[in-house]
């Protein structure tokens, strides 16, 4: 059960430490398991925000860019038919694969307000918020939950019967 994770190994630590007989190594394998799989989640964690961190930069750069610099448009073919273009055209202002991303009007959807190259990324980023947001909530309500077990002064089965209504 222990391998599982289903107690944290601190929680682990202090119910070892209430029994007089008990020793560290009856629990070392699972301790040192448990710090090296949290280790290569932080070093992964650290990668990821390394990655972010630079692409958010580089995307700061490309709207002060487009704030404060002219845009030339030199696209002949529509992005999706590949035909000439002819008006009514729209440009977004994003790239695909390098080319930026220019429609007929006719080519696009009468409600398209994306790229529908680049449509399918961009809302994989918001949805990748939208999910560490909801993380980082989930986060707090556990921290809460921990707090208020640790403070329930020899009442914790009152306190996680609670916890699940």
């Amino acid at each position: 059960a222990i391998d599982r994770e289903l107690v944290p190994p601190l929680m682990v630590i202090q119910i070892l430490s209430q029994h007089p007989g008990a020793h560290l190594g009856l629990i070392k394998g699972f301790v040192t398991g448990a710090l090296q799989r949290d280790k290569a989640a932080i070093d992964g964690d650290s990668s990821l925000i390394a990655q972010y961190k630079e692409e958010t930069e580089r995307m700061r750069g490309e709207v002060e860019a487009l704030r404060s610099e002219g845009r030339i448009f030199q696209s002949r073919n529509c992005s999706a038919c590949q035909q000439p273009l002819d008006l009514p055209s729209v440009h977004f202002m994003c790239s695909h694969k390098g080319q930026p991303c220019v429609f007929h009007r006719r080519c696009l959807g009468d409600s398209e307000r994306e790229c529908p190259l680049c449509g399918e990324e961009h809302q994989r980023a918001v949805n990748m918020r939208a999910s560490q947001q909801l993380a980082a909530d989930r986060g707090a309500v556990h921290e809460a939950f921990f707090r208020q077990l640790s403070a329930s002064e020899g009442r914790g089965f009152e306190t996680i019967a609670d916890y699940f209504g």
